[in-house]
Parts: C-alpha cells; structure tokens; sequence
C-alpha cells in the first residue's frame, strides 16, 4: 500500500465512524445538544484536514501538469487557434459572398420572369456548396444565426406581456406576451444578495423564507 492509499484509508476510516455516529444522534436535552454539535464540528475538522493533506500530495502533480498544459497552450493549441481562425474566417467570408450573389442573381431571375409576359421555364440556381472535400477530410459549412441582447426591457416587456382586466368577464388577462419566458432565467444569488442587503422580506414574485447556516470552528 502507498502512502497515499494509506492516508486516505486513515481519514476514510474517520468518516465512516462519524457517519455511523451521526445516524444515531438524537436531541433531548443539552448534555445531546452538544454531543450532535460536537460530531458537527469533528465531520468539519476531519474534512478540512482531508483537504489540506490532499492539497500537499496532489499539488506536484498539479504543477507538473500545469506546465505541461501551459506549454501545449502556448506551443500548439494557441496557434492553431489562431491558424484556425484566419482559415474559418476566409471560408466565412467566401460562403456568405457566394450565398448573397446567389441570391441576387435569383431575384434577377425572378423579376425577369414576372416581367416578360410570357411563359419562361423555372430557373433555380443550385444552393450554394456547403461541403469542400480535401486531401485530408472535408470541411461543412452552414447558415447560422448569432443573438445578442439589444433593449433588456423590451424583452421582459415581451415576456411579461401587458396585463389587464378582460372588458367582458371582468378578469385579469395578459396580452401582448410574444416571447416564451425561457428566454429569461433568473439570478437566484443575486436576488439572495439583494435581500439580504436590503434587509427585504418580501420581493414580487419571489419567496423568502428563514434558514439556518450551521458553521464551525476550533
């Protein structure tokens, strides 16, 4: 057995009693009180031990392989990204200048079509190719579409919809709701940071509720 299989067999041993204690525990009386916050505080001292050793026995191997990462990075994987990039965006640009000439020679067609009187065959120019095969695999290149948030407002109004009462039977009614609501996802640690920080027991939409954080310490 390795010294490291060794010690993680000793504070695995210490764990496994804690959770055979900690499965019995009852509280009745203060003399139990403090018995359950001693197991607390012994499951916390042993953990935080656990990690300091592991700490010490995996941070050689960590730098060795942080070094061994940087120097991929730095040597391989950033300049073929880089490479990458130039040769992605070339290929980008020449597809997209091909599909938009494609496109409007179309419309030529199209418009040529509708104004000569006569019956003129269809004329449909083929797709623009999305598949260029080399010596060495092939490469696929497809229509896509990129989002970005431009009036924040404007999309939870959307969300939100308008809210009012229905002139016929009086009840309340959303309109105006054109965008589905996972569109928008909620920031729980930022609404827990803002209620704390504002002493809030109440905000719309939200439930808060009183909890207990249990700590320790020697």
């Amino acid at each position: 057995m390795s010294d490291e299989t060794a010690i993680v067999q000793e504070y695995a041993e210490k764990a496994d009693a804690l959770v055979h204690r900690s499965q019995s525990l009852v509280i009745h009386n203060q003399e139990e009180r403090e018995l359950v916050a001693t197991v607390a505080l012994e499951a916390r001292f042993i953990d935080d031990e656990a990690e300091v050793r592991e700490k010490e026995i995996t941070k050689p191997l960590n730098e060795a392989l942080k070094k061994v990462r940087e120097l991929f990075k730095d040597g391989v994987r950033t300049k073929c990204s880089t490479a990458q990039g130039i040769a992605d965006g070339l290929l980008k640009k020449d597809f997209i200048d091909f599909e938009d000439a494609r496109v409007s020679a179309q419309e030529v067609i199209n418009a040529s079509k509708d104004q000569s009187g006569g019956f003129i065959p269809d004329v449909i120019l083929p797709p623009t190719e999305k598949t260029i095969v080399t010596s060495n695999g092939k490469i696929t290149l497809r229509k896509d579409i990129e989002v970005a948030v431009d009036d924040l407002d404007k999309v939870l109004e959307s969300v939100i919809g308008v809210h009012m009462d229905c002139p016929h039977c009086k009840k309340e009614i959303v309109v105006n709701r054109t965008l589905p609501r996972i569109l928008v996802n909620v920031d729980l640690g930022a609404a827990k940071r803002y209620a704390k920080s504002a002493g809030l027991k109440e905000i719309p939409g939200f439930i808060i509720k009183d909890t207990v954080v249990v700590t320790g310490r020697k």
